[in-house]
């Protein structure tokens, strides 16, 4: 893969000395190539003791971990390139680990036992996810050991990521993609670097105002949705909507194209009462995306209440906006990666600013499987050299009992190594696929560079040993 991944993460991260570095190193390639397998087994006993001992200094954040990885990102990331900026919060369930300290309660409404982590995923335009930005961990209750500061509202997270992302990536213009949890006010209204803009799921049906130069007969709601569903059908667009598990109490939906009618408006978002008196309205433009008619046996309607800061002007903005939207679900494909890949949940430590550390440690990981994968899909025709280093591609070639030229030739034939039949020529192996297929490839390359000699001579020796038996025999 590019080469040394793992150091140049690494040689960025504000570690005591470049001993710790080189552990850390070690510890990412360790968890690449054991994905799903015990904290120790990963590590090995070295490695293992040494990240013991760094996650024993209290000082030691998650920022420090992944400072490298925030800077490959950002160096990786052409100057001036847009992209997309995908912020999710997701929670890690540790309610059986009864040795674990200092969790605290999970969810929207404390259903489970454990700690809360929100990631930034950066992303190109057309959804490749990239690499994270930025990883917030906390704890919540009293007795937590990474309490959320009592001074500040939980909602603040969303204020910090956009901050902290901001100062990693200057001159980036950022499309901020979040779900319904972030629509407040101070989101929208919050400082952001020239080019950047907000991109959100509306939560709530807030007070607007509507231009003074609206045509007559226009509709003189003063509430949002009221004030888009007056708005004539601009058009429609046909998105593919990816299959999803049940959960929270929605079903599963099976992979679909969906048909949405879009409208779009601009309004005026006023502040809440509790604001001081003289804060200034936000101008948004607000994109109600909607399936109509029948749907198939089993279908969920998908509406979608989209507001964003970048005013949208065409049908054609709306249409991107919806697009963009869409690709929030990357962020979901990582979380996926985590628990049932990556084994997340099932990490065994003492606490829960431990915990944080090694979740740190695999976001990373999750989000370059994803990227292999999306990169095969967008830019399979990319020379497989240029991803992966030359003995993989040697390995590769081997297997697929064919020359291994581009990325996506790569990807198919690591999928195939993870346990991936692949059906229809356009299908590709998913994430999690490929990350059991890399771990197999791994096991094949320390075997391919075993020494040759010592590996001659044993089998010399076992040849002839079978010779002198035979011979025995025959006497």
């Amino acid at each position: 893969m590019e080469e040394g991944w793992s150091k140049r993460w690494a040689a960025g991260a504000r570690l005591p000395d470049s001993r710790y570095r080189d552990d850390l190193a070690a510890s990412w390639q360790g968890l690449a190539d054991h994905p799903g397998s015990s904290w120790s087994a990963a590590l090995g006993d070295r490695r293992r003791q040494s990240m013991g001992s760094l996650y024993h200094r209290q000082q030691y954040t998650v920022d420090d971990e992944l400072a490298g990885v925030y800077r490959c990102a950002a160096e990786d990331w052409p100057p001036g390139e847009p992209g997309l900026m995908i912020v999710d919060t997701m929670f890690g369930d540790y309610r059986n680990h009864q040795a674990t300290v200092g969790l605290g309660e999970i969810g929207t409404g404390g259903e489970g036992w454990g700690l809360c982590c929100q990631a930034a995923l950066g992303a190109s335009l057309d959804g490749q996810p990239r690499q994270v930005l930025d990883l917030i961990c906390w704890t919540r209750g009293a007795g937590s050991q990474l309490p959320w500061p009592p001074e500040e509202k939980e909602s603040t997270k969303w204020l910090k990521a956009m901050a902290a992302v901001q100062a990693r990536l200057p001159g980036r213009p950022l499309t901020f993609v979040m779900d319904a949890e972030s629509d407040a006010f101070e989101v929208l209204a919050a400082p952001r670097a020239p080019g950047n803009e907000v991109l959100l799921r509306v939560a709530q049906d807030r007070r607007v105002e509507l231009d003074a130069d609206e045509p007559p007969g226009w509709p003189a709601a003063r509430l949002l949705k009221a004030a888009v569903v007056g708005v004539p059908v601009a058009g429609q667009v046909t998105l593919h909507l990816p299959a999803r598990a049940a959960k929270d109490g929605r079903p599963a939906q099976k992979e679909r194209e969906a048909v949405l009618q879009i409208r779009y408006r601009t309004v005026w978002i006023q502040p809440p009462d509790d604001w001081p008196k003289g804060t200034r309205p936000v101008k948004v433009s607000v994109v109600l995306a909607r399936e109509e008619g029948e749907l198939g046996e089993g279908a969920e309607r998908v509406e979608w209440w989209l507001m964003s800061t970048a005013l949208i002007l065409s049908f054609e903005d709306a249409v991107l906006d919806t697009r963009r939207y869409s690709y929030r679900w990357r962020i979901e494909q990582v979380h996926r990666l985590l628990k049932e890949t990556l084994r997340i949940e099932r990490l065994q430590l003492d606490s829960a600013a431990k915990l944080s550390l090694a979740i740190g440690m695999q976001w990373p990981l999750a989000a370059r499987a994803l990227w292999l994968r999306y990169e095969a899909a967008d830019h399979g025709d990319r020379p497989a050299a240029e991803v992966f280093e030359a003995d993989e591609v040697v390995i590769l070639s081997a297997s697929a009992a064919h020359p291994v030229e581009t990325v996506d030739d790569a990807v198919r034939a690591v999928g195939k190594l993870g346990g991936w039949v692949g059906g229809r020529k356009k299908d590709l192996p998913g994430a999690k696929v490929i990350v059991q297929g890399l771990f197999v490839l791994n096991e094949r390359r320390i075997g391919y560079h075993l020494p040759r000699e010592p590996c001659q001579l044993a089998m010399q020796t076992e040849v002839h040993t079978q010779v002198e038996v035979r011979g025995e025999r025959a006497g």
